[in-house]
């Protein structure tokens, strides 16, 4: 699964949301306020009783759809926090994770080998030149040192958005139960 996540992007879908947020609030809360007011009128005939349950009913949708845009919104935040963390931009490969931390093991076993070898060397026949091959020895040391700090750097990073993105999944999963409970409202 590749993920790309711009949090700058983020940002302006949630104010978006937001600001539809609120207009819908208002339109809502006028027009069903206007609606419900003509409704007070002393006559009751099968029009005005079945005027009465549509409002209601439809009163009832647009809190749901209100609800769900709420839950949206509350995703959108959930993300953004999360990744805000991380970065401004995340491009990231997530099938690529153990691929990418063979190579890391593979360049760390590599630089343990070259390690390996510069104890082998023997310094009877090179003994001028020993501290140019110590100094040559701990670069090498220095690079696996930081070999090792980087996988752990890149597995925890790994492991962070495998996090936030089951997470993600479920409370997507719980916005789909509300779909499904939206749906089986309108029967």
């Amino acid at each position: 699964m590749k993920l790309e996540i711009d949090i700058g992007e983020l940002s302006e879908c949630m104010r978006s949301i937001s600001a539809l947020i609120t207009e819908y609030e208002e339109i809502k809360m006028n027009l069903f306020k206007e609606l419900r007011d003509s409704t007070t009128i002393n006559w009751r005939d099968g029009n005005s009783v079945s005027f009465e349950q549509a409002l209601h009913s439809e009163s009832q949708e647009t809190d749901l759809f209100l609800e769900s845009l709420k839950i949206r919104k509350d995703l959108l935040n959930y993300i953004y926090t999360k990744y805000s963390v991380i970065g401004k931009k995340i491009k990231c490969d997530m099938g690529a994770k153990k691929g990418v931390l063979a190579q890391i093991d593979e360049c760390h076993g590599r630089a343990v080998k070259i390690i390996e070898d510069f104890d082998d060397i023997d310094f009877s026949f090179t003994y001028h030149r020993i501290d140019d091959i110590l100094n040559q020895k701990n670069k090498i040391i220095s690079v696996r040192d930081e070999l090792a700090e980087m996988k752990r750097r890149v597995s925890k990073m790994f492991e962070k958005i495998e996090k936030i993105e089951n997470q993600i999944a479920l409370r997507m999963k719980k916005l789909e139960e509300i779909k499904i409970n939206d749906l089986d409202f309108t029967f």
